[in-house]
């Protein structure tokens, strides 16, 4: 599976909100997942998808108890990454 494919597959399951980003509030889409990851050795992970602005980029934590909001929080999403990761 390739994870920037679910923007497409999972487009009907995002959810609607604002978030505050670079100083104002701005409305984003986002779906959230876990899934198993690594190679031989795999480790659950849970990955929220987010769009904004014409944005996509992919959140990444290795703590399952952080629901979509605060993971959201935790990043500075950078328009110029499209992969961030975060433990």
């Amino acid at each position: 599976m390739k994870l920037k494919e679910l923007f497409s597959s999972k487009s009907n399951e995002f959810h609607e909100t604002t978030a505050m980003l670079y100083g104002k509030q701005e409305s984003i889409r986002y779906y959230c997942t876990n899934l198993l990851w690594g190679q031989k050795l795999y480790k659950e992970l849970r990955f929220v998808l987010v769009e904004y602005n014409n944005i996509q980029c992919i959140l990444v934590s290795t703590d399952l108890t952080l629901d979509s909001a605060a993971i959201i929080r935790l990043y500075r999403i950078d328009s110029k990454s499209n992969a961030s990761f975060v433990s």
